[in-house]
Parts: structure tokens; sequence; C-alpha cells
């Protein structure tokens, strides 16, 4: 799926980061060593990755290096070494009070603070809240609507009054394109398609 695609360029991309941050700074896939992988795996955990993120990488990297191994001539995978972490019991998660939500979103400025208010009111997924349009909003009605990119069905919210003060706030002129622009521009280079339409 264009999710995987997409989260397994981003374990690519950390790890090839992170081996230019290293003295062998390895120059071929063959030269990435059973001693780099388990360094590798231990900046993971080191970083604070939970188990489940921590499988994910290993797995993507034990089945690329499998894959291409005759390609690069590799005379073994060095993440063979590497063991799964067992899973952890999730905490258990409860509903935020009205107070502790209040308390978040009075304290979220900027695009993420927009952000947060879109998705607690309205309730959007991460991808449709933040490729969000000025076309879509329609402040004079209070109200949002978007089409479905699969059946163009039409969707329609209302917006409850602080969100329509926040969006109030926003000069007439920037009025166009997507309502948080950074923060978009910066998901859709993820290569990941949101489930409405951008209008």
């Amino acid at each position: 799926s264009e999710r995987n695609l997409a989260n397994y360029r981003g374990y690519w991309r950390l790890f090839t980061e992170w081996l230019a941050e290293q003295p062998e700074r390895p120059e071929y896939m063959r030269d990435v060593t059973e001693t780099l992988a388990k360094r590798f795996a231990n900046h993971l955990e080191k970083s604070g990755a939970s188990g489940n993120t921590f499988n994910k990488y290993r797995a993507f990297l034990l089945s690329f290096f499998k894959v291409l191994a005759p390609a690069i001539r590799g005379g073994g995978n060095p993440f063979e070494a590497i063991r799964r972490k067992e899973k952890v019991k999730a905490a258990k998660r409860r509903d935020l009070t009205a107070d502790e939500l209040r308390a978040v979103l009075g304290n979220a400025k900027g695009e993420t603070g927009l952000l947060l208010w879109i998705g607690a009111t309205t309730g959007l997924r991460l991808g449709d809240a933040v490729t969000l349009t000025w076309s879509a909003i329609d402040l004079h009605r209070g109200i949002i609507r978007l089409d479905t990119r699969k059946t163009a069905t039409a969707v329609v919210i209302g917006i409850v009054p602080v969100l329509a003060e926040l969006l109030d706030q926003m000069p007439p002129e920037q009025r166009q394109g997507y309502l948080m622009p950074t923060l978009a521009t910066g998901y859709l280079n993820l290569n990941i398609r949101p489930h409405f339409v951008a209008r």
C-alpha cells in the first residue's frame, strides 16, 4: 500500500542517515556488517522506539538485505542476528477529561494548534485534517464540505464556534490553498493520499 511504501522509505532514510554518521561510513550495501546492524538496533532502543517500531525496522531491513543479496553480492544478512522484541502490553488508554482537553488545546499554537483543534472538533483523520483546504470551508454557513476520493460523496461537517473563531482570525488574503500549508506539504511529501479530495 502507499502507506507501507511511505513507511519503508522512512525506515531506509533513517537508517542511511544514521549510517552516514558512523566512523565506517560504508559506501556499499555489502559493507554493512553485523556489528553495524547491532549498533543500529541499539540506537533504535536508545531513541525510545517502541517494541513494535523496533520490529518494523528490523523486519524491513532484514527483508531488504535478503531480497537484494544477489545484486549487492552480499555474503550474509547483517540483520539476521537482530532478535525481535517481545510485544509489550500497551498501557490502558482513557479519554481526556474536558479540562485536560482544554489545557492541551489552549496551549497549542500555530499550525499544530490549529490541526489539534480541527481534529478535536471535526473528527477528521490526520491526513484529511492536515490537507484541509480553504475551498472546503464555508465560514458564512459554518460548514466544512468534503468529497470522498473513491465515491465523490459529499460529507458536510459543522464548524463549532471555537473553531470558527480561530478560522475567522486568518486574514482574508491568506484564505486560499491549504489551511495549514507547511504541515500539508510535509504530509504530502510522504506520498500518502488522504481519504478526502483536496478542493
